[in-house]
């Protein structure tokens, strides 16, 4: 009997009670597109994007399964004339050239960012302006004005002599 009083004094007084701390849950943390939309891709014609979703690339024609197409890289690199001064050994190094392909796949603003000579640079231009019109580069399924860089080599071909 004097434990139970024991214990209802204790109750009553509060002693040896612990407080509880409030559970309370956080609300869950919001995607960004649901606080502010879908994100949508401007159509304004002098945003230039150095990296998209679908970057741009050369069209393929039907035997893609078969022949896969090269990159715009090496395209450029096969279109390439290698100047008189190249061909001597005179010169030889890398030109970087950088171009913008628009929205309906035609190349813009071709700049070379890394000269070697004139001639080379020359030559690199010609490649970038013998490309066909491209597929464009494409950021939430619209298209639209991508740049590009891109680095051509120089150098004298080297030949090598059958084995004997």
């Amino acid at each position: 009997m004097k434990t139970g009083l024991v214990l209802a004094g204790c109750l009553l007084l509060g002693i040896g009670a612990r407080p509880v701390a409030a559970q309370t849950t956080e609300p869950p943390i919001p995607d960004l597109e649901e606080l502010t939309g879908p994100i949508v891709v401007p159509r304004d014609t002098s945003l230039v994007f150095t990296y998209v979703e679908q970057m741009p690339r050369l069209p393929v024609g039907k035997g893609a399964l078969v022949n896969p197409a090269p990159t715009i890289a090496q395209r450029l690199q096969q279109l390439v004339r290698l100047p008189r001064e190249v061909q001597t050994g005179a010169v030889k190094g890398e030109v970087v050239v950088s171009f913008i392909v628009r929205p309906d796949g035609y190349i813009r603003a071709v700049q070379v960012l890394q000269p070697l000579s004139p001639a080379c640079d020359a030559a690199a231009r010609q490649a970038v302006a013998a490309l066909p019109r491209l597929v464009p580069g494409y950021q939430r399924k619209v298209a639209i004005n991508t740049s590009l860089r891109v680095s051509l080599r120089f150098a004298a071909p080297t030949y090598k002599q059958p084995d004997k």
